[in-house]
């Protein structure tokens, strides 16, 4: 897999910020500007993709917690001294709130190809139940291929239960 370069003082700095509860202020570059936007954030923990990682944090300009990739900062960043204590990982509602993520062999295959499907994932009856916390949820269906349906069972192999996909909804994006 391609390297994706991460500053090194960068990470030394979030996880100082992250150890004593403290702001950073980071130059960000996203997928939706053109140009790298000074923030201040309240980073709680680090998260690894499967691919990449990312810092979940409190975004002071959007007034959300939100995942930043750690490529895409420039810079050290600079770490505030508190005048306020910043939100912290218990103000993080879907980091706090934990979901199952249930999936099942997609049901356009035979019953001998599930059954291959329940083996492989090792499936009690007929499913497969993992357990994350809400803010992962787009990282998990990603890793499982989930994120883009495929128009054959045989490359789909597995989807949502049903159910499941009506309810992880709220944390999937668009």
């Amino acid at each position: 897999m391609p390297a994706h370069f991460v500053e090194p003082s960068l990470v030394a700095n979030l996880l100082t910020a992250i150890e004593q509860q403290k702001r950073i202020e980071v130059d960000y570059i996203s997928l939706r500007s053109t140009e790298y936007d000074g923030r201040i954030i309240a980073p709680h923990h680090f998260v690894y993709d499967g691919l990449r990682w990312h810092v979940r944090a409190f975004d002071e300009k959007h007034q959300a917690f939100l995942d930043f990739n750690l490529s895409r900062f420039q810079g050290a960043g600079e770490i505030e001294e508190n005048t306020i204590k910043p939100p912290t990982a218990q103000d993080d509602n879907e980091w706090q709130t934990q979901v199952d993520v249930v999936i099942v062999p997609d049901p356009r295959l035979s019953p001998a190809q599930k059954a291959c499907i329940e083996r492989e994932y090792q499936m009690q009856n007929g499913q497969l139940i993992i357990q994350c916390r809400a803010a992962l949820v787009k990282y998990v269906l990603l890793r499982l291929r989930l994120d883009i349906y495929k128009n054959t069972a045989e490359a789909q192999q597995i989807m949502l239960e049903p159910n499941c996909q009506k309810a992880l909804k709220p944390y999937v994006p668009g």
